[in-house]
């Protein structure tokens, strides 16, 4: 989507936008420019899974992160950031209907 726009017109783009939903990936980079009070949904996809990947940035520029964790199995994070310990479980959310037989 933004390979043929400037840094202007992506800033431009990302200023405009008050809640993101989006799949992990560097696209989220631009959250930085999001007005305040904005906010990010980061999507991911089974066996990918990176923890507040784009959390940290979303929360040092002002605007709410959640990440939503799509799969048939679970996983649970535990962790420290900036002396904070994190203790989060994300479970499988089935959106698709299951294939009937």
């Amino acid at each position: 989507y933004f390979a043929n726009t400037s840094f202007l017109e992506q800033v431009a783009t990302f200023s405009s936008i008050d809640i993101l939903v989006a799949p992990h990936g560097a696209q989220n980079i631009g959250v930085g420019f999001m007005p305040k009070c904005g906010g990010l949904i980061e999507l991911f996809s089974q066996g990918i899974h990176f923890p507040n990947y784009f959390g940290s940035l979303a929360h040092d520029s002002g605007i709410e992160y959640m990440q939503y964790y799509v799969s048939d199995s679970t996983f649970q994070v535990d962790r420290e950031e900036k002396g904070h310990s994190f203790k989060r479980g994300l479970y499988r959310n089935d959106i698709c209907p299951k294939p009937q037989d």
